[in-house]
């Protein structure tokens, strides 16, 4: 919905839908942050919450952790500096799990 009232009135749009690709929530490979400190390549960068007390619910929204906020910013950085249109964003997989390494695509 808010892509296409992006587009009906002209403005940029991003799609983060793919940012947190294998280190979302359950994930495999990806864990929840422990007592040894945060790590971007094996620990989750994002956390799933919602209004009831279970997942998968259309209430429930993203909530990003650090790394989650590296990996936005990088987005919006990479937006920023394109051409204006609707852009998709994804990791651009290097294999180390980096956060600040994001690439766009245009979405559709």
């Amino acid at each position: 919905m808010v892509e296409a009232v992006a587009g009906a009135r002209g403005t940029d749009y991003l799609d983060l839908r793919d940012s947190p690709a294998g280190h979302e929530v359950c994930a495999l490979g990806t864990e929840q942050v422990g007592q040894g400190g945060p790590d971007a390549r094996q620990h989750e960068w994002f956390r799933f919450l919602d209004h009831a007390d279970t997942q998968g619910t259309l209430e429930e929204s993203m909530h990003p952790n650090a790394h989650g906020q590296r990996a936005m910013a990088a987005c919006l950085g990479l937006v920023a500096a394109a051409a204006p249109g609707r852009y998709a964003c994804a990791q651009d997989w290097f294999g180390d799990g980096d956060p600040s390494r994001m690439r766009i695509r245009p979405a559709g």
